[in-house]
């Protein structure tokens, strides 16, 4: 009979568990809690002690902290610093604990104990780094040298795990975006089911609304423009990583959509067929987007969406390469089209190259295609690609066009300084020019400062959604009232319907003050710069010539648009502040029926106090109300000012070959010609704001309406059924609704904790 083989303990074990002995020994007399037999990223607990007694005794203090214990052969130093390689998932995971996480490695020959915390301070490391980090499967961390971990400075874990606060932001892994939005859209499916067959104006066209905006939240922005301008290109740089074909011939025939993912991959869309999965490959892509291969889209590809892993787009950002607005097959103009319409900001992307030859037009399709972008998109950036074909000079000449086209054509107002010079492929900046990376960060610049990324929006629709779950429940407890609080709350209804028609004069008030406010800002505005030029013209040496008619038209050209730039900042934020007055003053005089409202019943009560003091992030609504209001409203501003400018060049060619003894002449002709023309243009800026503050004090309006009324009209609803008996199984369905929805309640609650846990800043 053969011999059967004996159990063996394999080195890597042995080594293990000497290291943990090493471990428990050094930080003695901490207590080590036992060791993790499964692995899943914490190997142990230990518990902090005070310093022993006489007799060897010590006290526990209530304080903890994790560990991960690594051990290697040799532990290899480059210069102060020792290298590990560790998966990005489990540094993520440590970095969302709610104790502190210490990673030690151990150096087996060296018998040498190193140490690091995964803490902000590690996290913010890995992102100067590389801010894609977390995108990656494993990332080298730098532990420094002098972090040895030796008996005599074990005391120091003490003070950290002290002084350890919980993250105030966490980092999203590749993937939880989605998850995220999932959720939220289950959150508002369950409140949907919960509100079947009450039947419920106010609460049906709340759901209506957040469907819309959870359709909506993923930030979407396209790179458009002519063909064969380097958009592909462009879109590579801003991801640092090759996802959209590029070559000699035209490529993208179909729309590329690039989002956000936990892996690499490509899903095709296709107008008849089934949809399609593949594994992330160049030649995959080309396949279906280039039109070396599929000419005309005759695989009739509707979309070709590529998941990446790519920390930014996490944040809830899509981005889009789309196919050239002048491509003579109108079945793919008409998809991309289509696909413009769908998202929220546009970067507009030209070939600069030909300027070197002087062949460089700003062409009338370019006018025409902003112009339909100012209608419907929240920002459009203007990028002049493949500049590194050009001289210095040339470049120079180039802007000075640029800003001249711009107002020509009544466009400075929509574009602002939102232009840039660069090359997509060199990617890298000239002198006068401006680097992909520049973009990228003028472009989150505006997403975060505005809070359009979706993690944003996301926390937002939750909050609005437990909004409604308040009033649902003042809805439903009106059925459960005794004739007593019955009567108390249809006085109270009335009173605050009285107090409403004051809301509606104060609101009217309230914009008058802050319509004056901005027209006196732009006033201002008007007089420092027409002060700055005339100090400009006053300290020109009495030797030397004063600025040419180019010089001058420049100036006044950019302090009008950034005048228009401002304003419509200063506009929204006022805009915004009135929105959010009305808010507070809908919230505290519900107050009241919320309190005749609350039914005695025995289901618990819940402290959703930090949901309720919550500040929401001063939003941009602009888009749900249109953001073509302030687009159209400075195109039409802009057009006449180029008028303006063109007079004041007119004159100044007679003036600035005038002698010496005639400048203060010159400067009081120039100044008053300005001054004329410049008083015309913001009289037309400050007509365009005084119209568009009439459009939205209608929208005020019809808000306070949709707040208000609706729910009132609910309220009277169920009071209204009040006068027949509600049988025993009816206040049962009701009661049972307000139990369902004070739950869903309590996990919003915990959804918004979570959702505002992730960095929303760069």
């Amino acid at each position: 009979m053969k011999a059967k083989a004996k159990p063996q303990r394999n080195a890597a074990h042995r080594k293990e568990d000497k290291s943990k002995r090493e471990f428990e020994e050094l930080i003695d007399p901490y207590f080590v809690q036992g060791w993790n037999t499964k692995d899943y990223g914490i190997d142990s607990i230990v518990e902090i002690t005070t310093t022993p007694d006489v007799f060897g005794n010590v006290d526990l203090e209530s304080k903890c902290f994790f560990v991960q214990l690594k051990s290697t052969e040799k532990i290899t130093k480059s210069k102060n610093y020792i290298s590990f390689s560790l998966p990005v998932k489990k540094i993520i995971y440590w970095y969302s604990y709610n104790l502190p996480v210490l990673f030690v490695l151990y150096g087996i020959e060296s018998k040498c104990f190193y140490q690091t915390w995964i803490d902000e301070i590690l996290i913010a490391e890995l992102d100067s780094q590389n801010n894609n980090w977390s995108a990656q499967k494993s990332i080298t961390i730098k532990i420094p040298s002098q972090n040895r971990l030796e008996s005599q400075n074990v005391k120091l874990l003490k003070d950290y795990v002290l002084k350890w606060k919980m993250p105030s932001r966490r980092k999203l892994e590749p993937g939880k975006y989605f998850q995220l939005k999932e959720q939220g859209n289950v959150f508002v499916e369950h409140y949907k089911l919960l509100t079947q067959g009450f039947n419920l104006h106010s609460v049906n066209e709340a759901i209506k609304n957040m469907e819309t905006a959870l359709d909506l939240s993923l930030y979407r922005i396209a790179l458009t423009g002519p063909s064969r301008v380097g958009k592909s290109s462009l879109i590579n740089g801003l991801l640092k990583k090759e996802v959209s074909p590029t070559g000699f011939f035209q490529t993208t025939g179909v729309p590329i959509q690039i989002i956000p993912g936990v892996e690499d991959k490509v899903t095709l869309y296709f107008n008849n067929e089934p949809d399609l999965h593949l594994p992330f490959s160049l030649d995959s892509i080309k396949e279906y987007a280039s039109q070396d291969y599929n000419e005309d889209n005759k695989k009739e590809v509707r979309l070709i969406s590529i998941s990446v892993k790519n920390h930014e787009l996490e944040r809830g950002v899509s981005l889009f390469d789309i196919p050239g607005l002048d491509d003579p097959s109108d079945e793919i103009l008409n998809y991309t089209w289509q696909t413009v319409k769908k998202v929220n900001a546009v970067i507009y992307v030209i070939d600069a190259s030909p300027a070197q030859d002087g062949g460089y037009v700003f062409r009338n399709d370019y006018k025409k295609h902003i112009n339909s972008f100012s209608q419907s998109q929240d920002k459009v950036f203007l990028v002049f690609n493949k500049i590194d074909k050009l001289s210095v000079d040339v470049l120079i000449k180039l802007k000075e066009k640029v800003i001249n086209d711009l107002a020509k054509h009544g466009l400075t107002g929509i574009i602002g300084e939102k232009v840039f010079y660069l090359s997509a492929e060199k990617n890298s900046s000239c002198d006068g020019s401006d680097s992909v990376e520049s973009l990228n960060e003028k472009l989150w610049d505006f997403i975060l400062e505005e809070n359009k990324s979706g993690i944003v929006k996301l926390s937002l629709i939750n909050q609005e959604l437990y909004n409604s779950t308040k009033s649902l429940l003042g809805i439903l407890n009106t059925r459960l009232l005794d004739n007593k609080k019955r009567e108390e709350l249809q006085i109270a209804i009335v009173e605050v319907k009285r107090k409403t028609r004051t809301l509606e004069a104060d609101t009217t008030e309230r914009q008058k003050g802050l319509k004056k406010s901005l027209m006196n800002s732009i006033d201002i505005r008007n007089h420092s710069i027409l002060l700055g030029l005339e100090s400009i013209l006053k300290k020109v040496e009495i030797t030397d010539s004063l600025p040419g008619s180019r010089e001058i038209k420049k100036y006044l050209l950019e302090n009008l648009s950034q005048t228009i730039e401002k304003s419509n900042g200063e506009y929204l934020v006022q805009i915004n502040q009135l929105k959010n007055y009305i808010d507070l003053w809908i919230e505290e005089n519900l107050k009241q029926l919320r309190e005749i409202l609350k039914y005695n019943s025995e289901n618990k009560q819940i402290d959703f106090t930090e949901v309720e003091s919550f500040e929401s992030p001063q939003i941009d609504y602009s888009s749900a109300w249109g953001m073509g209001f302030i687009g159209m409203a400075a195109a039409y501003i802009f057009a006449p000012a180029y008028v303006f400018a063109a007079g004041v060049i007119g004159f100044l060619g007679n003036l600035f070959t005038s002698a010496e003894s005639r400048r203060a002449k010159q400067i009081s002709k120039i100044m008053e010609k300005s001054r004329g023309d410049y008083d015309v243009a913001f009289s037309k800026i400050k007509k365009a704001y005084n119209e568009i503050f009439s459009e939205h004090i209608e929208f005020l309006n019809q808000y306070i309406n949709q707040r208000l009324y609706y729910y009132f009209e609910d309220l009277e609803g169920q009071l209204s059924q009040l006068h027949k008996q509600d049988s025993p199984q009816q206040i049962q369905i009701f009661k049972e609704a307000v139990g369902r929805t004070e739950a869903l309640q309590e996990r919003l609650t915990e959804f918004d904790s979570e959702l505002r846990s992730f960095h929303f800043s760069r």
